[in-house]
């Protein structure tokens, strides 16, 4: 395997699957963090469409490899951090991201992105995109209170708490714990029954996941037998996703917050949007 001495500030984690809706989303994220962060950054490719073929591409800073959707993004960040600690890349802080952030326009990369890996840099701990519990309603995973829920789509963590962070908390095994595996309609009187009645989160956190996946994601869609499986797959990783603010907590990692105004309105604007259209069998 290739080392480096080279004292690399950032290294970028970016996980591709759906090359053709997002093709340009790689160019578009170098170019804008190359001309705002002024620091050395490393750059893996983690292709997750090509998990079977094992590939490495090394051209200056940019490497590519084959990546693992077991676990959508988060098997394929696993795979990314493996081959950081393979390589005996030095790094201060990484970037995990995704080919959607994209769906943020250029208010996510230059509102977002560089204030949080700035923000990462001189503080440490781990920055992103919270969604705060306003209601306080009691979200609860594997008897963890969930404060706040970070986005994946793209966040930061200090190379100080690598060693203690997890990736990988559902499997498709334990997943069998939350959810039947076959749909069964008859059961299903309100949004808590998709999901086993002993499954170990509370009935809020079920009730916040159904209406996530069914009204409120971008990709929202509707929940029946022909879409179980692809239901079945996003809740593995919205559980898995929940885990990183539960345990950020218990690794000792504070999540600062970032959002400027103009995302909190994009927001609030494009959820109301879809709340409408959805309503009105409008595609949005």
């Amino acid at each position: 395997m290739r080392k480096t001495k080279q004292k690399i500030k950032l290294a970028v984690l970016f996980v591709e699957y759906n090359k053709e809706k997002y093709s340009a989303s790689f160019e578009i994220l170098k170019k804008s963090l190359e001309k705002q962060i002024k620091t050395e950054i490393l750059y893996i490719i983690i292709d997750n469409s090509e998990e079977q073929k094992e590939m490495t591409f090394i051209a200056n800073n940019i490497h590519r490899i084959s990546g693992d959707n077991s676990f959508n993004e988060f098997s394929g960040w696993q795979k990314g951090l493996n081959y950081l600690g393979a390589n005996n890349f030095n790094y201060e802080v990484i970037l995990f991201i995704t080919e959607t952030f994209l769906q943020y326009d250029d208010v996510f990369l230059f509102s977002y992105a560089i204030t949080a890996i700035k923000r990462c840099i001189r503080y440490g701990s781990m920055t992103g995109i919270i969604d705060k519990d306003k209601k306080r309603k009691e979200l609860r995973l594997f008897d963890n209170h969930i404060k706040c829920w970070l986005r994946t789509s793209a966040f930061v963590l200090s190379k100080d708490y690598v060693p203690k962070f997890k990736l990988l908390w559902v499997d498709s095994n334990t997943l069998d714990k939350f959810i039947p595996e076959k749909y069964e309609p008859e059961k299903i009187q309100k949004p808590s029954d998709y999901f086993l009645a002993d499954a170990p989160l509370s009935p809020q956190l079920k009730e916040k996941i159904i209406e996530w996946l069914s009204m409120k994601w971008y990709a929202a869609f509707d929940i029946n037998e022909a879409s179980w499986s692809f239901f079945r797959k996003k809740v593995k990783s919205l559980l898995n996703e929940s885990m990183i603010s539960i345990q950020a907590a218990t690794i000792g990692c504070g999540i600062k917050w970032y959002a400027s105004y103009h995302i909190v309105f994009y927001e609030k604007l494009k959820n109301k949007l879809r709340i409408i259209a959805k309503k009105f069998n409008i595609e949005f």
